[in-house]
Protein backbone atom coordinates (compact mmCIF):
# COMPACT_ATOMS: atom_id res chain seq x y z
CA UNK A 1 0.00 0.00 0.00
CA UNK A 2 1.40 2.99 -0.88
CA UNK A 3 1.62 5.78 2.39
CA UNK A 4 1.18 9.93 2.74
CA UNK A 5 3.12 11.24 5.45
CA UNK A 6 1.73 14.50 6.52
CA UNK A 7 4.61 15.16 8.13
CA UNK A 8 5.97 15.76 5.11
CA UNK A 9 3.63 17.33 3.35
CA UNK A 10 -0.22 18.67 4.08
CA UNK A 11 -1.53 17.99 1.06
CA UNK A 12 -0.52 16.81 -2.95
CA UNK A 13 -0.48 20.27 -3.60
CA UNK A 14 1.87 21.96 -1.45
CA UNK A 15 5.00 20.61 -0.23
CA UNK A 16 6.61 21.79 2.85
CA UNK A 17 9.96 21.61 1.75
CA UNK A 18 12.20 24.12 -0.81
CA UNK A 19 12.90 22.55 -3.97
CA UNK A 20 16.11 20.32 -4.16
CA UNK A 21 19.70 22.12 -2.81
CA UNK A 22 17.74 24.87 -1.28
CA UNK A 23 17.48 23.49 2.05
CA UNK A 24 14.49 23.03 4.79
CA UNK A 25 12.22 26.04 4.92
CA UNK A 26 11.97 27.60 8.02
CA UNK A 27 8.23 28.64 8.75
CA UNK A 28 8.89 31.49 10.75
CA UNK A 29 5.32 32.91 11.27
CA UNK A 30 4.85 29.10 12.77
CA UNK A 31 7.43 29.23 14.81
CA UNK A 32 6.42 32.50 15.88
CA UNK A 33 2.64 31.46 17.01
CA UNK A 34 3.49 28.13 18.35
CA UNK A 35 5.99 29.94 20.41
CA UNK A 36 3.05 32.48 22.11
CA UNK A 37 1.38 29.64 22.53
CA UNK A 38 3.81 28.17 24.67
CA UNK A 39 4.24 31.61 26.38
CA UNK A 40 0.64 31.14 27.70
CA UNK A 41 0.99 27.80 28.30
CA UNK A 42 -1.72 26.33 25.44
CA UNK A 43 -3.93 28.22 26.40
CA UNK A 44 -5.90 31.64 26.36
CA UNK A 45 -6.19 33.90 23.16
CA UNK A 46 -2.90 32.93 21.78
CA UNK A 47 -3.23 29.19 21.68
CA UNK A 48 -7.31 29.70 20.52
CA UNK A 49 -5.88 31.49 17.70
CA UNK A 50 -3.62 29.05 16.64
CA UNK A 51 -6.11 26.24 16.90
CA UNK A 52 -8.94 28.14 15.47
CA UNK A 53 -6.40 28.68 12.17
CA UNK A 54 -5.33 25.28 12.38
CA UNK A 55 -8.91 24.11 11.90
CA UNK A 56 -10.07 25.98 9.25
CA UNK A 57 -7.20 24.80 7.09
CA UNK A 58 -7.63 20.63 8.17
CA UNK A 59 -11.26 20.35 6.87
CA UNK A 60 -10.72 19.89 3.14
CA UNK A 61 -7.52 18.29 3.07
CA UNK A 62 -9.46 15.42 5.99
CA UNK A 63 -12.61 15.72 3.59
CA UNK A 64 -10.44 14.30 0.66
CA UNK A 65 -8.70 11.52 2.59
CA UNK A 66 -11.96 10.23 4.06
CA UNK A 67 -13.83 10.88 0.54
CA UNK A 68 -11.19 8.89 -1.51
CA UNK A 69 -10.89 6.68 1.11
CA UNK A 70 -6.66 7.28 1.10
CA UNK A 71 -7.15 8.05 4.46
CA UNK A 72 -5.86 4.49 5.02
CA UNK A 73 -2.45 5.44 3.52
CA UNK A 74 -1.59 8.17 5.90
CA UNK A 75 0.95 7.37 8.50
CA UNK A 76 0.57 9.36 11.58
CA UNK A 77 2.77 7.82 13.89
CA UNK A 78 0.12 5.89 15.33
CA UNK A 79 -0.63 2.45 14.52
CA UNK A 80 -4.27 2.19 12.87
CA UNK A 81 -6.51 -0.03 10.90
CA UNK A 82 -8.63 0.56 7.29
CA UNK A 83 -11.76 1.96 6.77
CA UNK A 84 -14.24 -1.20 6.98
CA UNK A 85 -15.70 -1.50 3.06
CA UNK A 86 -19.30 -0.64 4.52
CA UNK A 87 -18.21 1.96 5.90
CA UNK A 88 -16.11 3.38 3.20
CA UNK A 89 -18.94 3.43 1.50
CA UNK A 90 -21.33 5.28 4.07
CA UNK A 91 -18.38 8.49 4.32
CA UNK A 92 -18.11 8.33 0.62
CA UNK A 93 -21.68 8.66 -0.06
CA UNK A 94 -22.68 10.57 3.24
CA UNK A 95 -21.24 14.55 4.04
CA UNK A 96 -23.27 14.30 6.95
CA UNK A 97 -21.28 11.30 8.33
CA UNK A 98 -18.12 12.39 7.14
CA UNK A 99 -18.98 15.74 8.47
CA UNK A 100 -19.59 14.31 12.08
CA UNK A 101 -16.44 11.92 12.11
CA UNK A 102 -13.96 14.34 10.80
CA UNK A 103 -15.77 16.54 13.76
CA UNK A 104 -15.04 14.45 16.54
CA UNK A 105 -11.17 13.66 15.20
CA UNK A 106 -10.79 17.86 15.66
CA UNK A 107 -12.35 18.22 18.95
CA UNK A 108 -9.99 15.76 20.24
CA UNK A 109 -6.65 16.73 18.47
CA UNK A 110 -5.52 20.25 19.90
CA UNK A 111 -5.40 18.53 23.30
CA UNK A 112 -2.99 15.82 21.08
CA UNK A 113 -1.22 18.70 19.60
CA UNK A 114 -0.63 20.28 22.85
CA UNK A 115 1.04 17.18 23.81
CA UNK A 116 2.96 16.76 20.95
CA UNK A 117 4.72 20.51 21.26
CA UNK A 118 5.23 20.13 24.81
CA UNK A 119 7.37 17.12 23.62
CA UNK A 120 8.84 19.02 21.01
CA UNK A 121 8.28 16.77 18.47
CA UNK A 122 7.08 19.43 15.90
CA UNK A 123 10.57 19.59 13.96
CA UNK A 124 9.90 23.25 11.83
CA UNK A 125 13.76 23.14 10.79
CA UNK A 126 13.18 19.69 9.49
CA UNK A 127 10.80 21.44 7.08
CA UNK A 128 7.71 20.64 8.38
CA UNK A 129 5.00 23.58 8.39
CA UNK A 130 2.77 23.49 11.79
CA UNK A 131 -0.37 23.05 9.59
CA UNK A 132 1.10 19.82 7.91
CA UNK A 133 1.80 18.43 11.64
CA UNK A 134 -1.63 19.42 12.55
CA UNK A 135 -3.54 17.56 9.27
CA UNK A 136 -0.92 14.60 10.86
CA UNK A 137 -2.39 15.09 14.13
CA UNK A 138 -5.59 15.14 13.00
CA UNK A 139 -5.42 12.03 11.11
CA UNK A 140 -4.21 10.54 14.35
CA UNK A 141 -7.40 11.63 16.22
CA UNK A 142 -9.86 9.99 13.09
CA UNK A 143 -9.08 6.62 14.06
CA UNK A 144 -9.48 7.20 17.53
CA UNK A 145 -13.12 8.51 16.44
CA UNK A 146 -13.32 6.38 13.97
CA UNK A 147 -13.40 3.24 16.32
CA UNK A 148 -16.27 4.86 18.37
CA UNK A 149 -18.42 5.65 15.05
CA UNK A 150 -17.92 2.32 14.17
CA UNK A 151 -19.25 1.27 17.22
CA UNK A 152 -22.58 3.47 16.90
CA UNK A 153 -22.97 2.64 13.89
CA UNK A 154 -23.31 -1.34 14.40
CA UNK A 155 -25.95 -0.11 17.19
CA UNK A 156 -27.92 1.52 15.15
CA UNK A 157 -28.12 -0.57 12.49
CA UNK A 158 -29.18 -3.51 14.94
CA UNK A 159 -32.13 -1.13 16.05
CA UNK A 160 -33.69 -0.15 12.76
CA UNK A 161 -33.75 -3.40 10.78
CA UNK A 162 -35.01 -2.75 6.59
CA UNK A 163 -34.61 -6.47 6.05
CA UNK A 164 -37.46 -7.45 9.21
CA UNK A 165 -39.28 -3.48 8.30
CA UNK A 166 -39.83 -5.56 4.51
CA UNK A 167 -40.46 -8.38 5.68
CA UNK A 168 -43.41 -7.10 7.64
CA UNK A 169 -44.55 -5.64 4.68
CA UNK A 170 -44.34 -8.57 2.50
CA UNK A 171 -46.45 -10.52 5.48
CA UNK A 172 -49.13 -7.68 5.61
CA UNK A 173 -49.99 -9.17 1.90
CA UNK A 174 -51.19 -12.35 3.57
CA UNK A 175 -49.77 -15.84 3.12
CA UNK A 176 -51.74 -18.81 3.83
CA UNK A 177 -49.43 -21.36 2.64
CA UNK A 178 -46.76 -21.61 5.68
CA UNK A 179 -44.20 -22.43 2.61
CA UNK A 180 -45.16 -19.36 1.33
CA UNK A 181 -44.93 -17.00 4.57
CA UNK A 182 -41.32 -18.87 4.89
CA UNK A 183 -40.45 -17.32 1.28
CA UNK A 184 -42.25 -13.86 2.11
CA UNK A 185 -39.81 -13.68 5.60
CA UNK A 186 -36.60 -14.69 3.23
CA UNK A 187 -36.81 -13.03 0.48
CA UNK A 188 -35.94 -9.80 2.20
CA UNK A 189 -32.76 -11.02 3.75
CA UNK A 190 -31.62 -12.18 0.02
CA UNK A 191 -32.50 -8.44 -1.28
CA UNK A 192 -30.59 -6.66 1.48
CA UNK A 193 -27.67 -8.84 1.83
CA UNK A 194 -25.60 -6.50 -0.25
CA UNK A 195 -26.86 -3.39 0.10
CA UNK A 196 -25.03 -0.54 0.72
CA UNK A 197 -25.02 0.78 4.11
CA UNK A 198 -26.86 3.83 2.65
CA UNK A 199 -29.10 1.98 0.66
CA UNK A 200 -30.74 0.05 4.29
CA UNK A 201 -30.68 3.82 5.31
CA UNK A 202 -33.18 4.46 2.48
CA UNK A 203 -34.69 1.41 2.77
CA UNK A 204 -35.34 1.96 6.32
CA UNK A 205 -36.90 5.14 6.05
CA UNK A 206 -39.33 4.13 3.33
CA UNK A 207 -40.55 1.21 5.04
CA UNK A 208 -41.33 3.18 8.06
CA UNK A 209 -43.30 5.97 6.01
CA UNK A 210 -41.17 8.49 4.86
CA UNK A 211 -41.14 10.10 1.22
CA UNK A 212 -38.43 9.51 -1.12
CA UNK A 213 -37.71 13.02 -1.09
CA UNK A 214 -37.92 12.95 2.54
CA UNK A 215 -35.07 10.04 2.82
CA UNK A 216 -32.93 11.78 0.65
CA UNK A 217 -32.99 14.67 2.41
CA UNK A 218 -32.59 13.26 6.21
CA UNK A 219 -29.29 11.39 4.49
CA UNK A 220 -27.98 14.30 3.19
CA UNK A 221 -28.17 12.95 -0.34
CA UNK A 222 -30.11 14.37 -3.69
CA UNK A 223 -33.48 12.56 -4.88
CA UNK A 224 -31.66 11.12 -7.87
CA UNK A 225 -28.80 9.74 -6.01
CA UNK A 226 -31.77 7.80 -3.88
CA UNK A 227 -33.53 6.40 -7.03
CA UNK A 228 -30.42 5.63 -8.55
CA UNK A 229 -29.67 3.26 -4.94
CA UNK A 230 -33.38 1.99 -5.45
CA UNK A 231 -33.41 1.03 -9.16
CA UNK A 232 -30.28 -0.81 -8.19
CA UNK A 233 -32.00 -3.12 -5.14
CA UNK A 234 -35.04 -3.30 -7.44
CA UNK A 235 -32.50 -4.55 -10.16
CA UNK A 236 -31.03 -6.94 -7.59
CA UNK A 237 -34.34 -8.00 -6.67
CA UNK A 238 -35.00 -9.15 -10.32
CA UNK A 239 -32.09 -11.20 -10.40
CA UNK A 240 -32.73 -12.92 -7.36
CA UNK A 241 -36.54 -13.82 -9.27
CA UNK A 242 -34.52 -14.34 -12.21
CA UNK A 243 -31.83 -16.61 -10.85
CA UNK A 244 -34.41 -18.82 -8.68
CA UNK A 245 -33.77 -17.73 -5.30
CA UNK A 246 -36.81 -15.83 -5.00
CA UNK A 247 -40.04 -17.07 -6.23
CA UNK A 248 -41.61 -14.12 -7.41
CA UNK A 249 -44.64 -15.07 -6.26
CA UNK A 250 -43.93 -14.18 -3.16
CA UNK A 251 -43.35 -10.65 -4.24
CA UNK A 252 -45.93 -7.88 -4.67
CA UNK A 253 -44.43 -7.20 -8.14
CA UNK A 254 -45.06 -11.05 -9.04
CA UNK A 255 -48.41 -11.43 -7.25
CA UNK A 256 -49.66 -8.24 -9.70
CA UNK A 257 -47.90 -9.41 -12.73
CA UNK A 258 -49.85 -12.80 -12.26
CA UNK A 259 -53.32 -11.23 -11.44
CA UNK A 260 -53.01 -8.96 -14.66
CA UNK A 261 -51.64 -12.16 -16.34
CA UNK A 262 -54.80 -13.81 -15.08
CA UNK A 263 -57.04 -11.60 -16.62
Amino acid sequence: MTTTDLNDHPDDSTPDRDVAGTGPVLHQEDIEAVERAARAGYKGAAWDQLIHDLTGYVWAPMHALVYSGRIDSVTTGTPHGVLRTDLRALLRDSTEHRDELIARAVLTAPDMLRRHLEAGRWKPELGKSIRSFYLGTVAAAFWKAYRSWETQIDQERRRIRPDELLADEIRATGAPDPADAVERREAPRHILRAATPVQLEICARLLQGATQVEAAADLRLTNGAVSVRMRQLRSRARELVASGVIDHAVMPSGRKSNASGGA
